[in-house]
């Protein structure tokens, strides 16, 4: 199940993208490779709910094939009424899969949450909807047996190959070096025996070997550096995204307002193609998610109410991304009635006296909507913007003019596996601090630090400092002579940084940040660890959590396999199905090697062979079908046994897979682990 809800998140991306594409183009080479593709996706959720019995999935996209198969055939047409059908259903899938998340079982497919999207409309088919679409979309990491999945191309795997293949070759050489270490020191160890001349020559070989010796180390450690680098930079592509992940559902969310025919609305992404790290673009999506709702229901006026300000009827809501050193810049901007002042401090908490309205609209609570609706008017957007944003060690500031528009900015590195961070101790112990963060640092020899009302504050502001040491909770503050310094963390739209004061600033470097694991997820304070260059361990904090406190690995070892067990060949294009066989069959004591499709398996089966196939028949780039042909026709695997698994259970169709030169044929939805166990275990 855990393998399933990851497969249907991965599938509903491209479920809603494809249809918004089927809607918007009008070439029928485009419709038609849609159309496939949208077929395609139907079939492998179909495949999949079956897998693990969730039958109301399985029917619903039973369905959707059905209506694609008939307009594939002509039989019936494929407007913009299947659109909204197919993206309704889409919302309803994930619903049921929130719901199975949690644990209960359902008897129907579910109606779509009501707080995620408007409620549904009709749709005017005759309105030029003016929506451009985001930069295609690379999919998010599926989570198989709770563990997240990145997937990863070929060519980019034969290039990592590649480069530890140079770095063994670096170590090889080493290896070399250290023989000739041994040579060296056996010249050194003759040094004093035999006479004078004896003892120049021997002094000129050592200098002679010596200085060849440090060539080569020489030589060696640019290699090795050359090589290291080459492969961290590889490793750092691997996790990367384009910025357009983070942009997915975004010009769902538009669609559907216009669609409701309220407000007419143009949207755009721009630098949709720009690198990030996948958790900082995975990080985005909810922020991004609340500031278009946001805009779109507080900032884009209904079309009669621009033409009065003299505006065109068109709303323009647009999504950009630039990069500005190791950050990215995302800017979410419309050209609407902008915030409004007073609505934000006549609902700002009791109590919270604010000049800044640019703040208040940042707190728990607050809206400057009239009434409350299913996309606005609960006040928890923008608070949720700053937290995820502030989580994902970013800053978040918005500027606006009354009438014109409102312009909402993050900035948040491009990575959190790699960032240069500013090095400090306190309390005897390494802290990190993101370099991004830091205004300056302050030394406490300067004239800066100074006492206020019996509190340490420093700058012309005032700031009030708060030692670091205490703010974690590790012991009292020191004297103000036993400070080094103080550091200032900015923090966005904060008037002024807070100042944390420390024992000594180390300096500068850049390091690898690794997250804490899920045992320590609830550690505010601090947001990952680093291992430093002399091997100990530095704790990253968290400046956005370092507010409030400065102002008052699991290790498993894996059992041992049976020494020769029988390879087994799994071939389907459904995730769910592959992992669900796979558990099956090694928990009955075979290895088990997958593929998604028949040319993958032939690639697979040339490499590696195998004792016994198990194939899928409706699969993309070659068919089940085609792959037994194929296996029958070489000389090496014409005996392989062949088990067809297949959702198709007509006589015709087991015939067909039969006369190919499959052993067996059994279909899915009569599916029975102990007749799949039974066939194999009698064919091998």
């Amino acid at each position: 199940m855990g393998i399933f809800l990851g497969e249907i998140d991965d599938l509903l991306r491209g479920w809603e993208r494809e249809a918004l594409e089927l809607e918007r183009t009008a070439d029928p080479t485009a419709r038609a490779n849609l159309m496939r593709s949208l077929f395609r996706t139907a079939h492998s959720l179909k495949g999949a709910a079956r897998a693990v019995g969730v039958a109301p999935i399985e029917h619903a996209c039973h369905e959707l094939e059905h209506e694609l198969g008939e307009a594939r055939d002509g039989l019936a047409p494929l407007d913009a009424t299947f659109v909204e059908r197919w993206l309704r259903v889409g919302d309803s899938l994930r619903e049921a899969a929130k719901r199975l998340r949690a644990g209960e079982v359902l008897e129907t497919l579910p109606a779509p949450a009501q707080s995620e999207l408007p409620p549904p409309m009709p749709l005017d088919t005759t309105q030029d909807l003016d929506v451009r679409a985001p930069v295609p979309v690379q999919s998010a990491s599926p989570h198989v047996d709770g563990v997240r999945v990145l997937r990863v191309s070929a060519e980019k795997l034969d290039e990592l190959i590649t480069r530890v293949g140079d770095l063994l070759h670096a170590v090889a050489r080493a290896e070399e070096r250290c023989e000739h270490a041994v040579v060296l020191r056996e010249l050194v160890g003759r040094l004093g025996d035999g006479d004078a001349a004896a003892q120049r020559d021997l002094i000129r070989d050592v200098r002679v070997e010596t200085a060849r010796f440090s060539a080569e180390l020489g030589s060696d450690e640019r290699a090795m550096r050359r090589a290291t680098t080459e492969l961290v930079e590889l490793t750092r592509r691997l996790r990367v995204v384009p910025f357009g992940a983070a942009c997915d559902g975004l010009e769902r969310l538009v669609r559907d307002v216009v669609a409701s025919g309220e407000k007419q609305v143009s949207f755009a992404v721009e630098g949709g193609d720009i690198q990030l790290d996948r958790a900082v673009a995975e990080g985005l999506r909810d922020p991004l998610r609340h500031l278009v709702r946001n805009a779109l229901h507080h900032g884009i006026e209904r079309p009669d109410v621009r033409r009065s300000r003299g505006k065109p009827p068109i709303g323009n809501v647009r999504v950009a991304a630039t990069l500005v050193g190791s950050q990215v810049a995302v800017t979410v901007s419309d050209d609407g009635a902008g915030l409004d002042d007073e609505a934000l401090r006549r609902n700002a908490p009791e109590g919270v006296v604010e000049s800044d309205a640019g703040r208040l609209a940042f707190l728990p609570g607050v809206s400057t909507a009239a009434r409350v609706s299913e996309l606005a008017g609960r006040g928890v957007g923008l608070d949720v913007v700053k937290t995820r944003t502030e989580s994902l060690q970013g800053q978040v500031a918005v500027e606006w003019t009354p009438g014109h528009g409102t312009r909402f900015t993050l900035r948040v590195p491009c990575s959190l596996a790699t960032a240069t961070m500013l090095l400090v101790r306190a309390a005897g112990q390494t802290f990190a601090i993101g370099a991004t963060h830091v205004a300056r640092v302050v030394r406490c020899s300067g004239a800066e630090l100074r006492r206020v009302g019996g509190r340490l504050a420093v700058g012309p502001e005032l700031t009030p400092v708060g030692w670091l040491g205490a703010s974690l909770g590790l012991e009292p503050p020191p004297a103000l002579e036993e400070l080094d310094a103080v550091v200032l963390v900015a923090l966005g739209p904060e008037p002024s940084p807070i100042a944390l004061g420390v024992d000594e600033v180390l300096g500068v470097e850049d390091l690898v940040v690794r997250p804490l694991g899920p045992r320590l997820r609830k550690t505010t304070l601090v947001a990952g660890a680093a291992v430093l260059p002399n091997g100990r361990v530095a704790l990253t904090l968290a400046p956005g959590k370092m507010v409030g406190a400065a102002t008052a690995s699991d290790a498993a070892s894996d059992r041992a396999r049976a020494a020769v067990r029988k390879k087994l060949l799994v071939v389907d294009d459904s995730l769910t199905t592959r992992s669900l066989a796979r558990s099956i069959l090694e928990s009955a004591g075979f290895d088990v090697i997958t593929a998604g499709d028949g040319l993958e398996a032939w690639r697979l089966l040339e490499i590696e062979g195998a004792d016994l196939v198990v194939s899928d028949v409706e699969m993309p780039m070659m068919d089940g079908i085609a792959l037994v042909r194929a296996l029958r026709s070489s000389s090496r695997f014409a005996r392989t046994p062949i088990v067809l698994l297949t959702a198709r259970g007509s006589e015709r169709d087991k015939a067909r897979g039969l006369e190919a030169g499959a052993d067996a044929y059994l279909v899915k939805s009569e599916f029975d682990q102990t007749e799949l166990l039974d066939a194999i275990r009698r064919l091998v």
